[in-house]
């Protein structure tokens, strides 16, 4: 069985996919009026480098959409900071990019934990952080997150 990561005709059919998804978000983009804008979700996948599963490319839809607002659902501040700076490889530099962090428990076991992820979101070059999903966390997070202010 061919593996898809590594298959040239894998390879074609994700392009294809990729430049599909792409043109889509292109397509919204162009539609939409000047001041509002567009941010993407590229993927749910985790870690982000899987997103080419769902047809993204990062690069290509950075380019496409005004924001990406990519999850960063890893569990613990290294896994979440190399995530993250890797979707910023992948983006490229230009990329406009926000992180979503879940502030609980596996993702981060404490308010140490969300500042270190807090500061991978500045050092990735970040322009905003989301928390993900305030009807779903522990009230304590609540605090972890005033606390990282």
């Amino acid at each position: 069985m061919a593996n898809p990561e590594t298959d040239p005709d894998w390879a074609a059919l994700q392009t294809v996919r990729a430049t599909t998804v792409t043109s889509l978000v292109a397509e919204v983009r162009a539609e939409l009026v000047r001041d509002v804008g567009l941010a993407v979700i590229p993927t749910v996948q985790s870690p982000n480098r899987h997103c080419w599963r769902e047809g993204s490319d990062l690069a290509g839809l950075a380019g496409a959409a005004d924001r990406l607002e990519v999850p960063a659902y890893q569990c613990g501040p290294t896994a979440i900071a190399a995530d993250m700076a890797e979707v910023r490889a992948k983006a490229g530099n230009a990329a406009r990019i926000g992180f979503i962090l879940r502030p609980t428990w596996p993702h981060v076991q404490g308010p140490d934990d969300l500042a270190a992820c807090q500061q991978a979101v500045a050092d990735a070059g970040a322009e905003t952080i989301s928390f993900y999903n305030y009807g779903h966390i522990r009230l304590q997070s609540l605090g972890w997150i005033s606390a990282c202010r």
